[in-house]
C-alpha cells in the first residue's frame, strides 16, 4: 500500500525543515504527554512549520483519510 504525502516534501529546500519540525514536535509531545502518538506529533509539526517557517504542510493523516494511523 502506498500513502499520499504532501508534495512540498519533495522540495529539497523544504524537506530538512519538515524533518526538523518533526524532531522538535516529537520532543514536545514526549515531554508533555510522556508517550509518542504520531497524530499528535503531526499536529505539533504542522504548527511549528506554519509558525516558524510559514509553511503550510499536510500530514499523512490529512492526505490519507481512509487510513488509521496510531
Amino acid at each position: 500500500m502506498s500513502f499520499k504525502h504532501d508534495p512540498i516534501y519533495d522540495d529539497p529546500e523544504i524537506r530538512p525543515l519538515i524533518h526538523a519540525a518533526w524532531f522538535e514536535a516529537s520532543i514536545q509531545v514526549k515531554e508533555k504527554y510522556g508517550e509518542y502518538d504520531c497524530n499528535v506529533v503531526w499536529l505539533y509539526q504542522k504548527k511549528i512549520l506554519l509558525e516558524k517557517y510559514g509553511i503550510k504542510w499536510r500530514s499523512p493523516s490529512d492526505l490519507n483519510r481512509s487510513v488509521l494511523f496510531d
